[in-house]
């Protein structure tokens, strides 16, 4: 498939992959029109990593649903497993102003890998030489030489090209009066008879150690996590890189399991501090967070294809563009934002050939086969109108406390074939509640409540449609024998603290859960729902729902306690006595304590907390 017409004649019927780019180019451009001079040179330098950024993005942060999914899927669909298409931004000006965006596609496969032929086209000019500011950094002035030769015009993919070209060496950097010559070596020429195979692997090898020695010479301290052994490793599983990030925490003396239990306390500097977030620590996370985005995430990509990057949140432009012009005079700053770590991150079809082999696939964020454009479609339009729903400041409610307008009376309300062409929205995955009005009434839902930090621990409650969250919060207060007046708030995104998703105690600032009624809330069946009690001493809890019965059983109260755990500890750990039962935990200790025990002064500047056994 080399045919760039045929790529982009299939990618424009599917209406998943066309709508995604739109939305983008038409929010980007809206905003844009609306920015001084000043604000547009800045942007028009940052549109390419914010449409990566963008394209990375979560459309359904529960499925972790990105566009790179979508086009990946069907395009692979059509025209077999081992290809893939990635669209890419074409910036028209006129003047200095950007005029309009276009997108065109490229199809990467292991024969025909753009990457391979830019990397030719920069070495046949390096032939006759090229300046750097420092070498493997070009002179922008250099830059209209590659611009109709290679796949995306941006200052940072010119970079990485020149910078694998240098660590390669098949470019060497030679001093000149004010700047560096980039000669191309001997050596590029035998780059140059290898196979298209070869190549690749010769350009990964070269991009591991890149990433390893630029990381590693900001951070000694990291020369065992980030060695290139290592980063070769985590890049065949993307499973252990999150090990790696723990370990790397932990050097830099972040305790990340004190922050889950500490953060959002009364005294938020000393918290901070106490679990090693001083400023320093902070600084330096940041930057590591950037050269990850820039060395590792960015390159193996975004421009390789070998991985792809997921960040969960969906993409708010209008954030993004604040970030940036809040920084317009230190360009530097500007665009080392738009590099951030992705949170997690999965092979591509390319990957598995190149890194593990083909022997053990290891993607796990497939689109299952039965979801097609439509299905894929609706994702694309939720996730547009998701943001502008929850940026109101008010939200309607109905006669029955539910929200009036979200998603499919407000969002979604025309079906397919009508006007403006949306289509009706197509939820999924899996078994939802009835839609039907009577059956919402008579629908039981059941719910398996964990202990976010300690998921032995869980209570099993059944609980009606036609009541709230505030039902199901009182519920859980009394299963698990929380003590009073304090506050809590759901998250139905299964993110602790995400105000886009949080209904919270009638006396809290959002949304109240006494107003939302359970089946107006359109859950899917494993669908998770974050729990918090007390926003100071923040007991965290995982929300389940396991089942949705039909019919509501004769003489029973709803909500109701099914099931529990069998405790594992009976008996006090200080005392040893079986008399009086177990109230308190001891965090500094990691005991369970009678009330007795507790009163002790071996206790007495410990953080106790209500035991949950």
């Amino acid at each position: 498939m080399e045919n760039s017409e045929q790529i982009m004649k299939f990618c424009e019927k599917q209406r998943s992959i066309s709508t995604a780019i739109t939305n983008f180019i038409d929010w980007f451009m809206d905003s844009y029109s609306d920015e001084k001079p000043a604000e547009r040179k800045i942007l028009a330098q940052c549109v390419q990593q914010m449409f990566r950024k963008y394209y990375y993005s979560a459309l359904d942060p529960e499925m972790m649903f990105t566009p790179a999914n979508i086009v990946n899927t069907l395009y692979g669909r059509e025209f077999g497993v081992g290809l893939m298409a990635v669209p890419f931004l074409q910036v028209v000006f006129k003047g200095k102003k950007i005029d309009k965006l276009q997108y065109h596609f490229r199809s990467f496969q292991i024969d025909n890998h753009p990457f391979s032929y830019d990397l030719e086209f920069l070495l046949d000019l390096a032939a006759t030489g090229i300046q750097m500011e420092s070498p493997g950094i070009l002179f922008a002035s250099e830059y209209s030489k590659l611009k109709k030769g290679i796949m995306i015009f941006d200052r940072h993919y010119i970079n990485i090209l020149c910078l694998i070209s240098l660590e390669a060496g098949y470019i060497e950097c030679q001093q000149a009066e004010n700047n560096f010559i980039g000669m191309s070596t001997p050596k590029a020429g035998e780059f140059l008879k290898l196979g298209s195979e070869k190549k690749l692997q010769v350009i990964i090898e070269a991009a591991i150690t890149l990433c390893s020695k630029k990381i590693i010479q900001t951070f000694p301290e990291l020369q065992k996590e980030f060695s290139i052994e290592r980063i070769a490793g985590f890049l065949r599983n993307p499973k252990s890189f999150e090990r790696v990030i723990v370990s790397v925490y932990k050097k830099m003396g972040i305790d990340m399991k004190q922050i889950d239990w500490k953060l959002f306390t009364a005294n938020f500097d000393e918290v901070w501090q106490s679990v090693g977030f001083n400023k320093e620590n902070i600084i330096k996370l940041f930057w590591l967070q950037n050269m990850l985005g820039v060395y590792f995430f960015t390159p193996f990509g975004y421009y390789l294809q070998l991985i792809q990057p997921i960040y969960p949140d969906i993409y708010d432009l209008d954030i993004e563009l604040d970030e940036i012009l809040s920084e317009i005079d230190d360009f530097q700053t500007v665009r080392n934002k738009l590099f951030s770590m992705a949170t997690e991150y999965d092979l591509t079809v390319l990957g598995e050939k190149l890194l593990v082999e083909g022997n053990k696939p290891r993607r796990e964020r497939k689109i299952p086969s039965n979801i097609g454009d439509e299905e894929m479609l609706q994702a694309v339009l939720k996730s547009a109108d998701y943001l502008e729903f929850f940026e109101e400041e008010e939200l309607d409610l109905d006669d029955d406390g539910g929200l009036f307008s979200f998603p499919t009376d407000r969002l979604f309300e025309t079906q397919s074939g009508s006007e403006n062409g949306k289509g009706k929205i197509i939820q999924f995955p899996k078994k939802k509640a009835n839609d039907s009005e009577n059956s919402f009434n008579d629908q039981v839902f059941d719910f398996k409540v964990k202990v976010f930090y300690a998921k032995r621990i869980w209570r099993q409650i059944e609980i009606k449609g036609s009541q709230s969250l505030h039902d199901l919060h009182e519920a859980i207060f009394d299963s698990f024998g929380l003590e009073p007046d304090h506050l809590y708030a759901f998250y139905l995104s299964n993110k602790f603290w995400d105000k886009n998703t949080e209904y919270a105690h009638p006396a809290a600032e959002s949304r109240p859960a006494n107003r939302i009624k359970l089946n107006r809330l359109n859950l899917n069946i494993r669908q998770k729902i974050a729990y918090v009690y007390d926003f100071g001493d923040e007991c965290r809890f995982e929300v389940e729902l396991v089942a949705i019965h039909d019919e509501l059983e004769k003489k029973v109260e709803y909500p109701r306690e099914i099931k529990r755990n069998k405790p594992e500890k009976t008996v006090c750990d200080q005392c040893q006595s079986g008399k009086n039962s177990i109230e308190w935990y001891c965090n500094d200790h990691d005991c369970y304590l009678c009330d007795d025990c507790a009163q002790d002064t071996e206790h007495e500047k410990c953080y106790i907390t209500k035991a949950i056994l």
